[in-house]
């Protein structure tokens, strides 16, 4: 039996738009978002964080592509019909209705690139 999975974010900093990974820190009055990384700066025994925009935060979903990297809700994903030809693209949304990370997305007629060939490759990081 699994202990569970990872509970972490990403979000783009607002100090240089740079991807920041770790725990989510909301303060809910001021509308401040910040990820905590995790590292101590032992002088001073503060803990580095990062205010970052609320629209690019996401939670890491427990999955990883086929190239080994993180799935985190908003994320692209790819594929392409080896039997049609059709090209998909799927947003990972949260689906909080069924308490739930799932896939939504629609088909394109063209092909984006020959990497979306292979299944459910990570595109892009949106947001």
């Amino acid at each position: 039996m699994q202990a569970g999975r990872e509970i972490k974010f990403r979000g783009k900093r607002k100090d240089n738009g740079e991807w920041v990974y770790g725990y989510i820190w909301i303060i809910p009055v001021l509308q401040i978002h910040y990820i905590l990384t995790g590292k101590i700066d032992m002088r001073d025994c503060s803990i580095e964080k990062y205010e970052v925009d609320p629209a690019s935060v996401g939670q890491f979903t427990g999955l990883r592509d086929k190239n080994d990297r993180e799935i985190y809700e908003g994320d692209i994903l790819g594929k392409t019909s080896e039997t049609s030809g059709l090209s998909y693209r799927y947003t990972v949304e949260w689906d909080s209705e069924n308490a739930r990370f799932m896939a939504r997305g629609k088909h394109f007629q063209e092909l984006v690139s020959d990497s979306l060939e292979r299944c459910c490759e990570l595109l892009e990081v949106s947001k």
